[in-house]
């Protein structure tokens, strides 16, 4: 933008557009949320892929309520298309905001103007009911995405698992975490171990917690600060050393 302004060139939205993608990309959010003003000055009007990222912009800066006003601007912009990625920034923000009950009428609205969800939406989803302690919310929001052929990924489930840890439902917590193992081997990793351990520790399942660190061994994954809490915690409760 700053070559286009030294060559007395007009950025346009796709200039501004690619500017703010390649700031977010970058996550230098206050520059997003800067091109935004910059393009309201030039009086450019904003497209979807623009309003988009800057909702993104206002999550990653921690202005969650100005990322869902630019959401409910663009709901009434005739001129503008919300998409999938318009909701999932959106939901994004809700976490921030841990508006959990904003999240499941977004989902609705999204059924009623019939935007398809993907894998990034009901991963955002789950993340924000996992964070507010609603496992059972989140479960069944699970169990949903599978009706709609969605295929959950590795933050998926970690997120899950967690969320049942947290609920102290360690039995599901650890029978996702077997259907983790069995369907997504290769991508399973040092937080779904973590959330499944736990689970383990919240259940003082401390022979549970043991062979999950056995198995990250055998897939020579590093313990992280927060396994190694928890692994520590549940022996401490087991009074088991190891």
């Amino acid at each position: 933008l700053k070559e286009m302004s030294s060559k007395h060139e007009t950025p346009d939205v796709s200039s501004f557009g690619a500017a703010m993608t390649a700031s977010a990309q970058g996550k230098v959010w206050a520059q997003v949320l800067q091109l935004l003003h910059d393009m309201a000055s030039a009086l450019v009007a904003a497209d979807t892929v623009a309003c988009n990222t800057a909702i993104s912009g206002c999550s990653g800066a921690d202005r969650w309520q100005e990322a869902l006003l630019l959401f409910n601007e663009m709901c009434v912009a005739s001129a503008l298309q919300v998409n999938v990625v318009s909701y999932a920034a959106a939901i994004t923000a809700c976490d921030k905001g841990r508006l959990w009950e904003a999240v499941l009428e977004l989902l609705e609205e999204m059924r009623s103007v019939q935007v398809e969800q993907n894998v990034v939406v009901y991963n955002a989803t789950i993340n924000v009911l996992e964070k507010m302690h609603r496992w059972q919310l989140a479960l069944a929001h699970f169990k949903d995405a599978s009706k709609h052929q969605i295929t959950p990924n590795v933050t998926s489930l970690s997120s899950l698992i967690s969320a049942c840890a947290k609920g102290d439902a360690w039995t599901q917590a650890l029978a996702l975490f077997g259907a983790a193992a069995s369907h997504i081997d290769d991508d399973v990793n040092v937080v779904t171990f973590g959330a499944a351990m736990m689970a383990c520790e919240r259940s003082g399942k401390w022979e549970h917690a043991l062979l999950l660190r056995d198995s990250m061994r055998k897939r020579a994954l590093h313990p992280n600060v927060v396994t190694y809490s928890v692994l520590a915690s549940v022996l401490e409760k087991g009074q088991q050393w190891a």
